[in-house]
């Protein structure tokens, strides 16, 4: 496509908002490491944090189409029931593209399963 460079995927997150937690978790991946981090809910601000060398990069970039993900409709938020939104942001060398409780595209519950289940064998 003519007009169009390619962008470069240097990080994908999922992100949690609101419900009734003591921290919302956030769990991200790069090419080099793969993150978990708290933050406090009201104001958002880190608690705590760790990493690990990623093992799953390669995966998450299979599973991501990002022209795709820019087109995926978003789900409505839940907070004002009390409920918890799951946000998936790819972040490149261009800009961001956030997407928001997409529970029914296969794309973004694909990215979703990744990123969540990186850390389940750390009981975090």
């Amino acid at each position: 496509m003519q007009g169009q460079e390619k962008e470069d995927v240097r990080e994908v997150r999922l992100e949690f908002y609101g419900g009734k937690v003591l921290f919302s978790p956030a769990y991200w991946i790069d090419k080099q490491w793969a993150g978990f981090e708290k933050y406090a809910p009201y104001p958002r601000k880190l608690k705590s944090s760790k990493r690990k060398p990623t093992k799953d990069w390669v995966k998450v970039m299979k599973a991501l189409d990002l022209k795709k993900f820019k087109t995926i409709k978003e789900g409505e938020s839940v907070q004002a029931s009390c409920g918890t939104d799951a946000v998936i942001v790819v972040i490149t060398d261009k800009q961001q593209y956030r997407k928001q409780n997409a529970h029914d595209n296969t794309l973004w519950k694909n990215l979703y399963d990744i990123l969540h289940n990186q850390w389940k064998e750390d009981n975090l």
